[in-house]
């Protein structure tokens, strides 16, 4: 019953993650053309964390085990 559900709510999730990565690396690139150098820095982790995040997604998600 939820195989239904499954991929409507991992489009969902994957425009989400896709989404907060897009905020985070246009805050960074907006820093780097205002500030540049060490104020940058939160914004690029920030950045990077959502970008890893979106990526540890989408490899559980393409390795997971398919269960009868």
């Amino acid at each position: 019953m939820m195989t239904k559900f499954l991929g409507p709510c991992l489009l969902f999730a994957g425009l989400c993650l896709l989404a907060g990565a897009g905020v985070g690396v246009a805050d960074w690139a907006a820093c780097l053309r205002g500030h540049g150098g060490a104020a940058c820095r939160a914004p690029r982790s920030e950045a990077m964390a959502a970008l890893s995040g979106a990526a540890n997604v989408a490899l559980g998600v393409a390795l997971q085990e398919r269960t009868p």
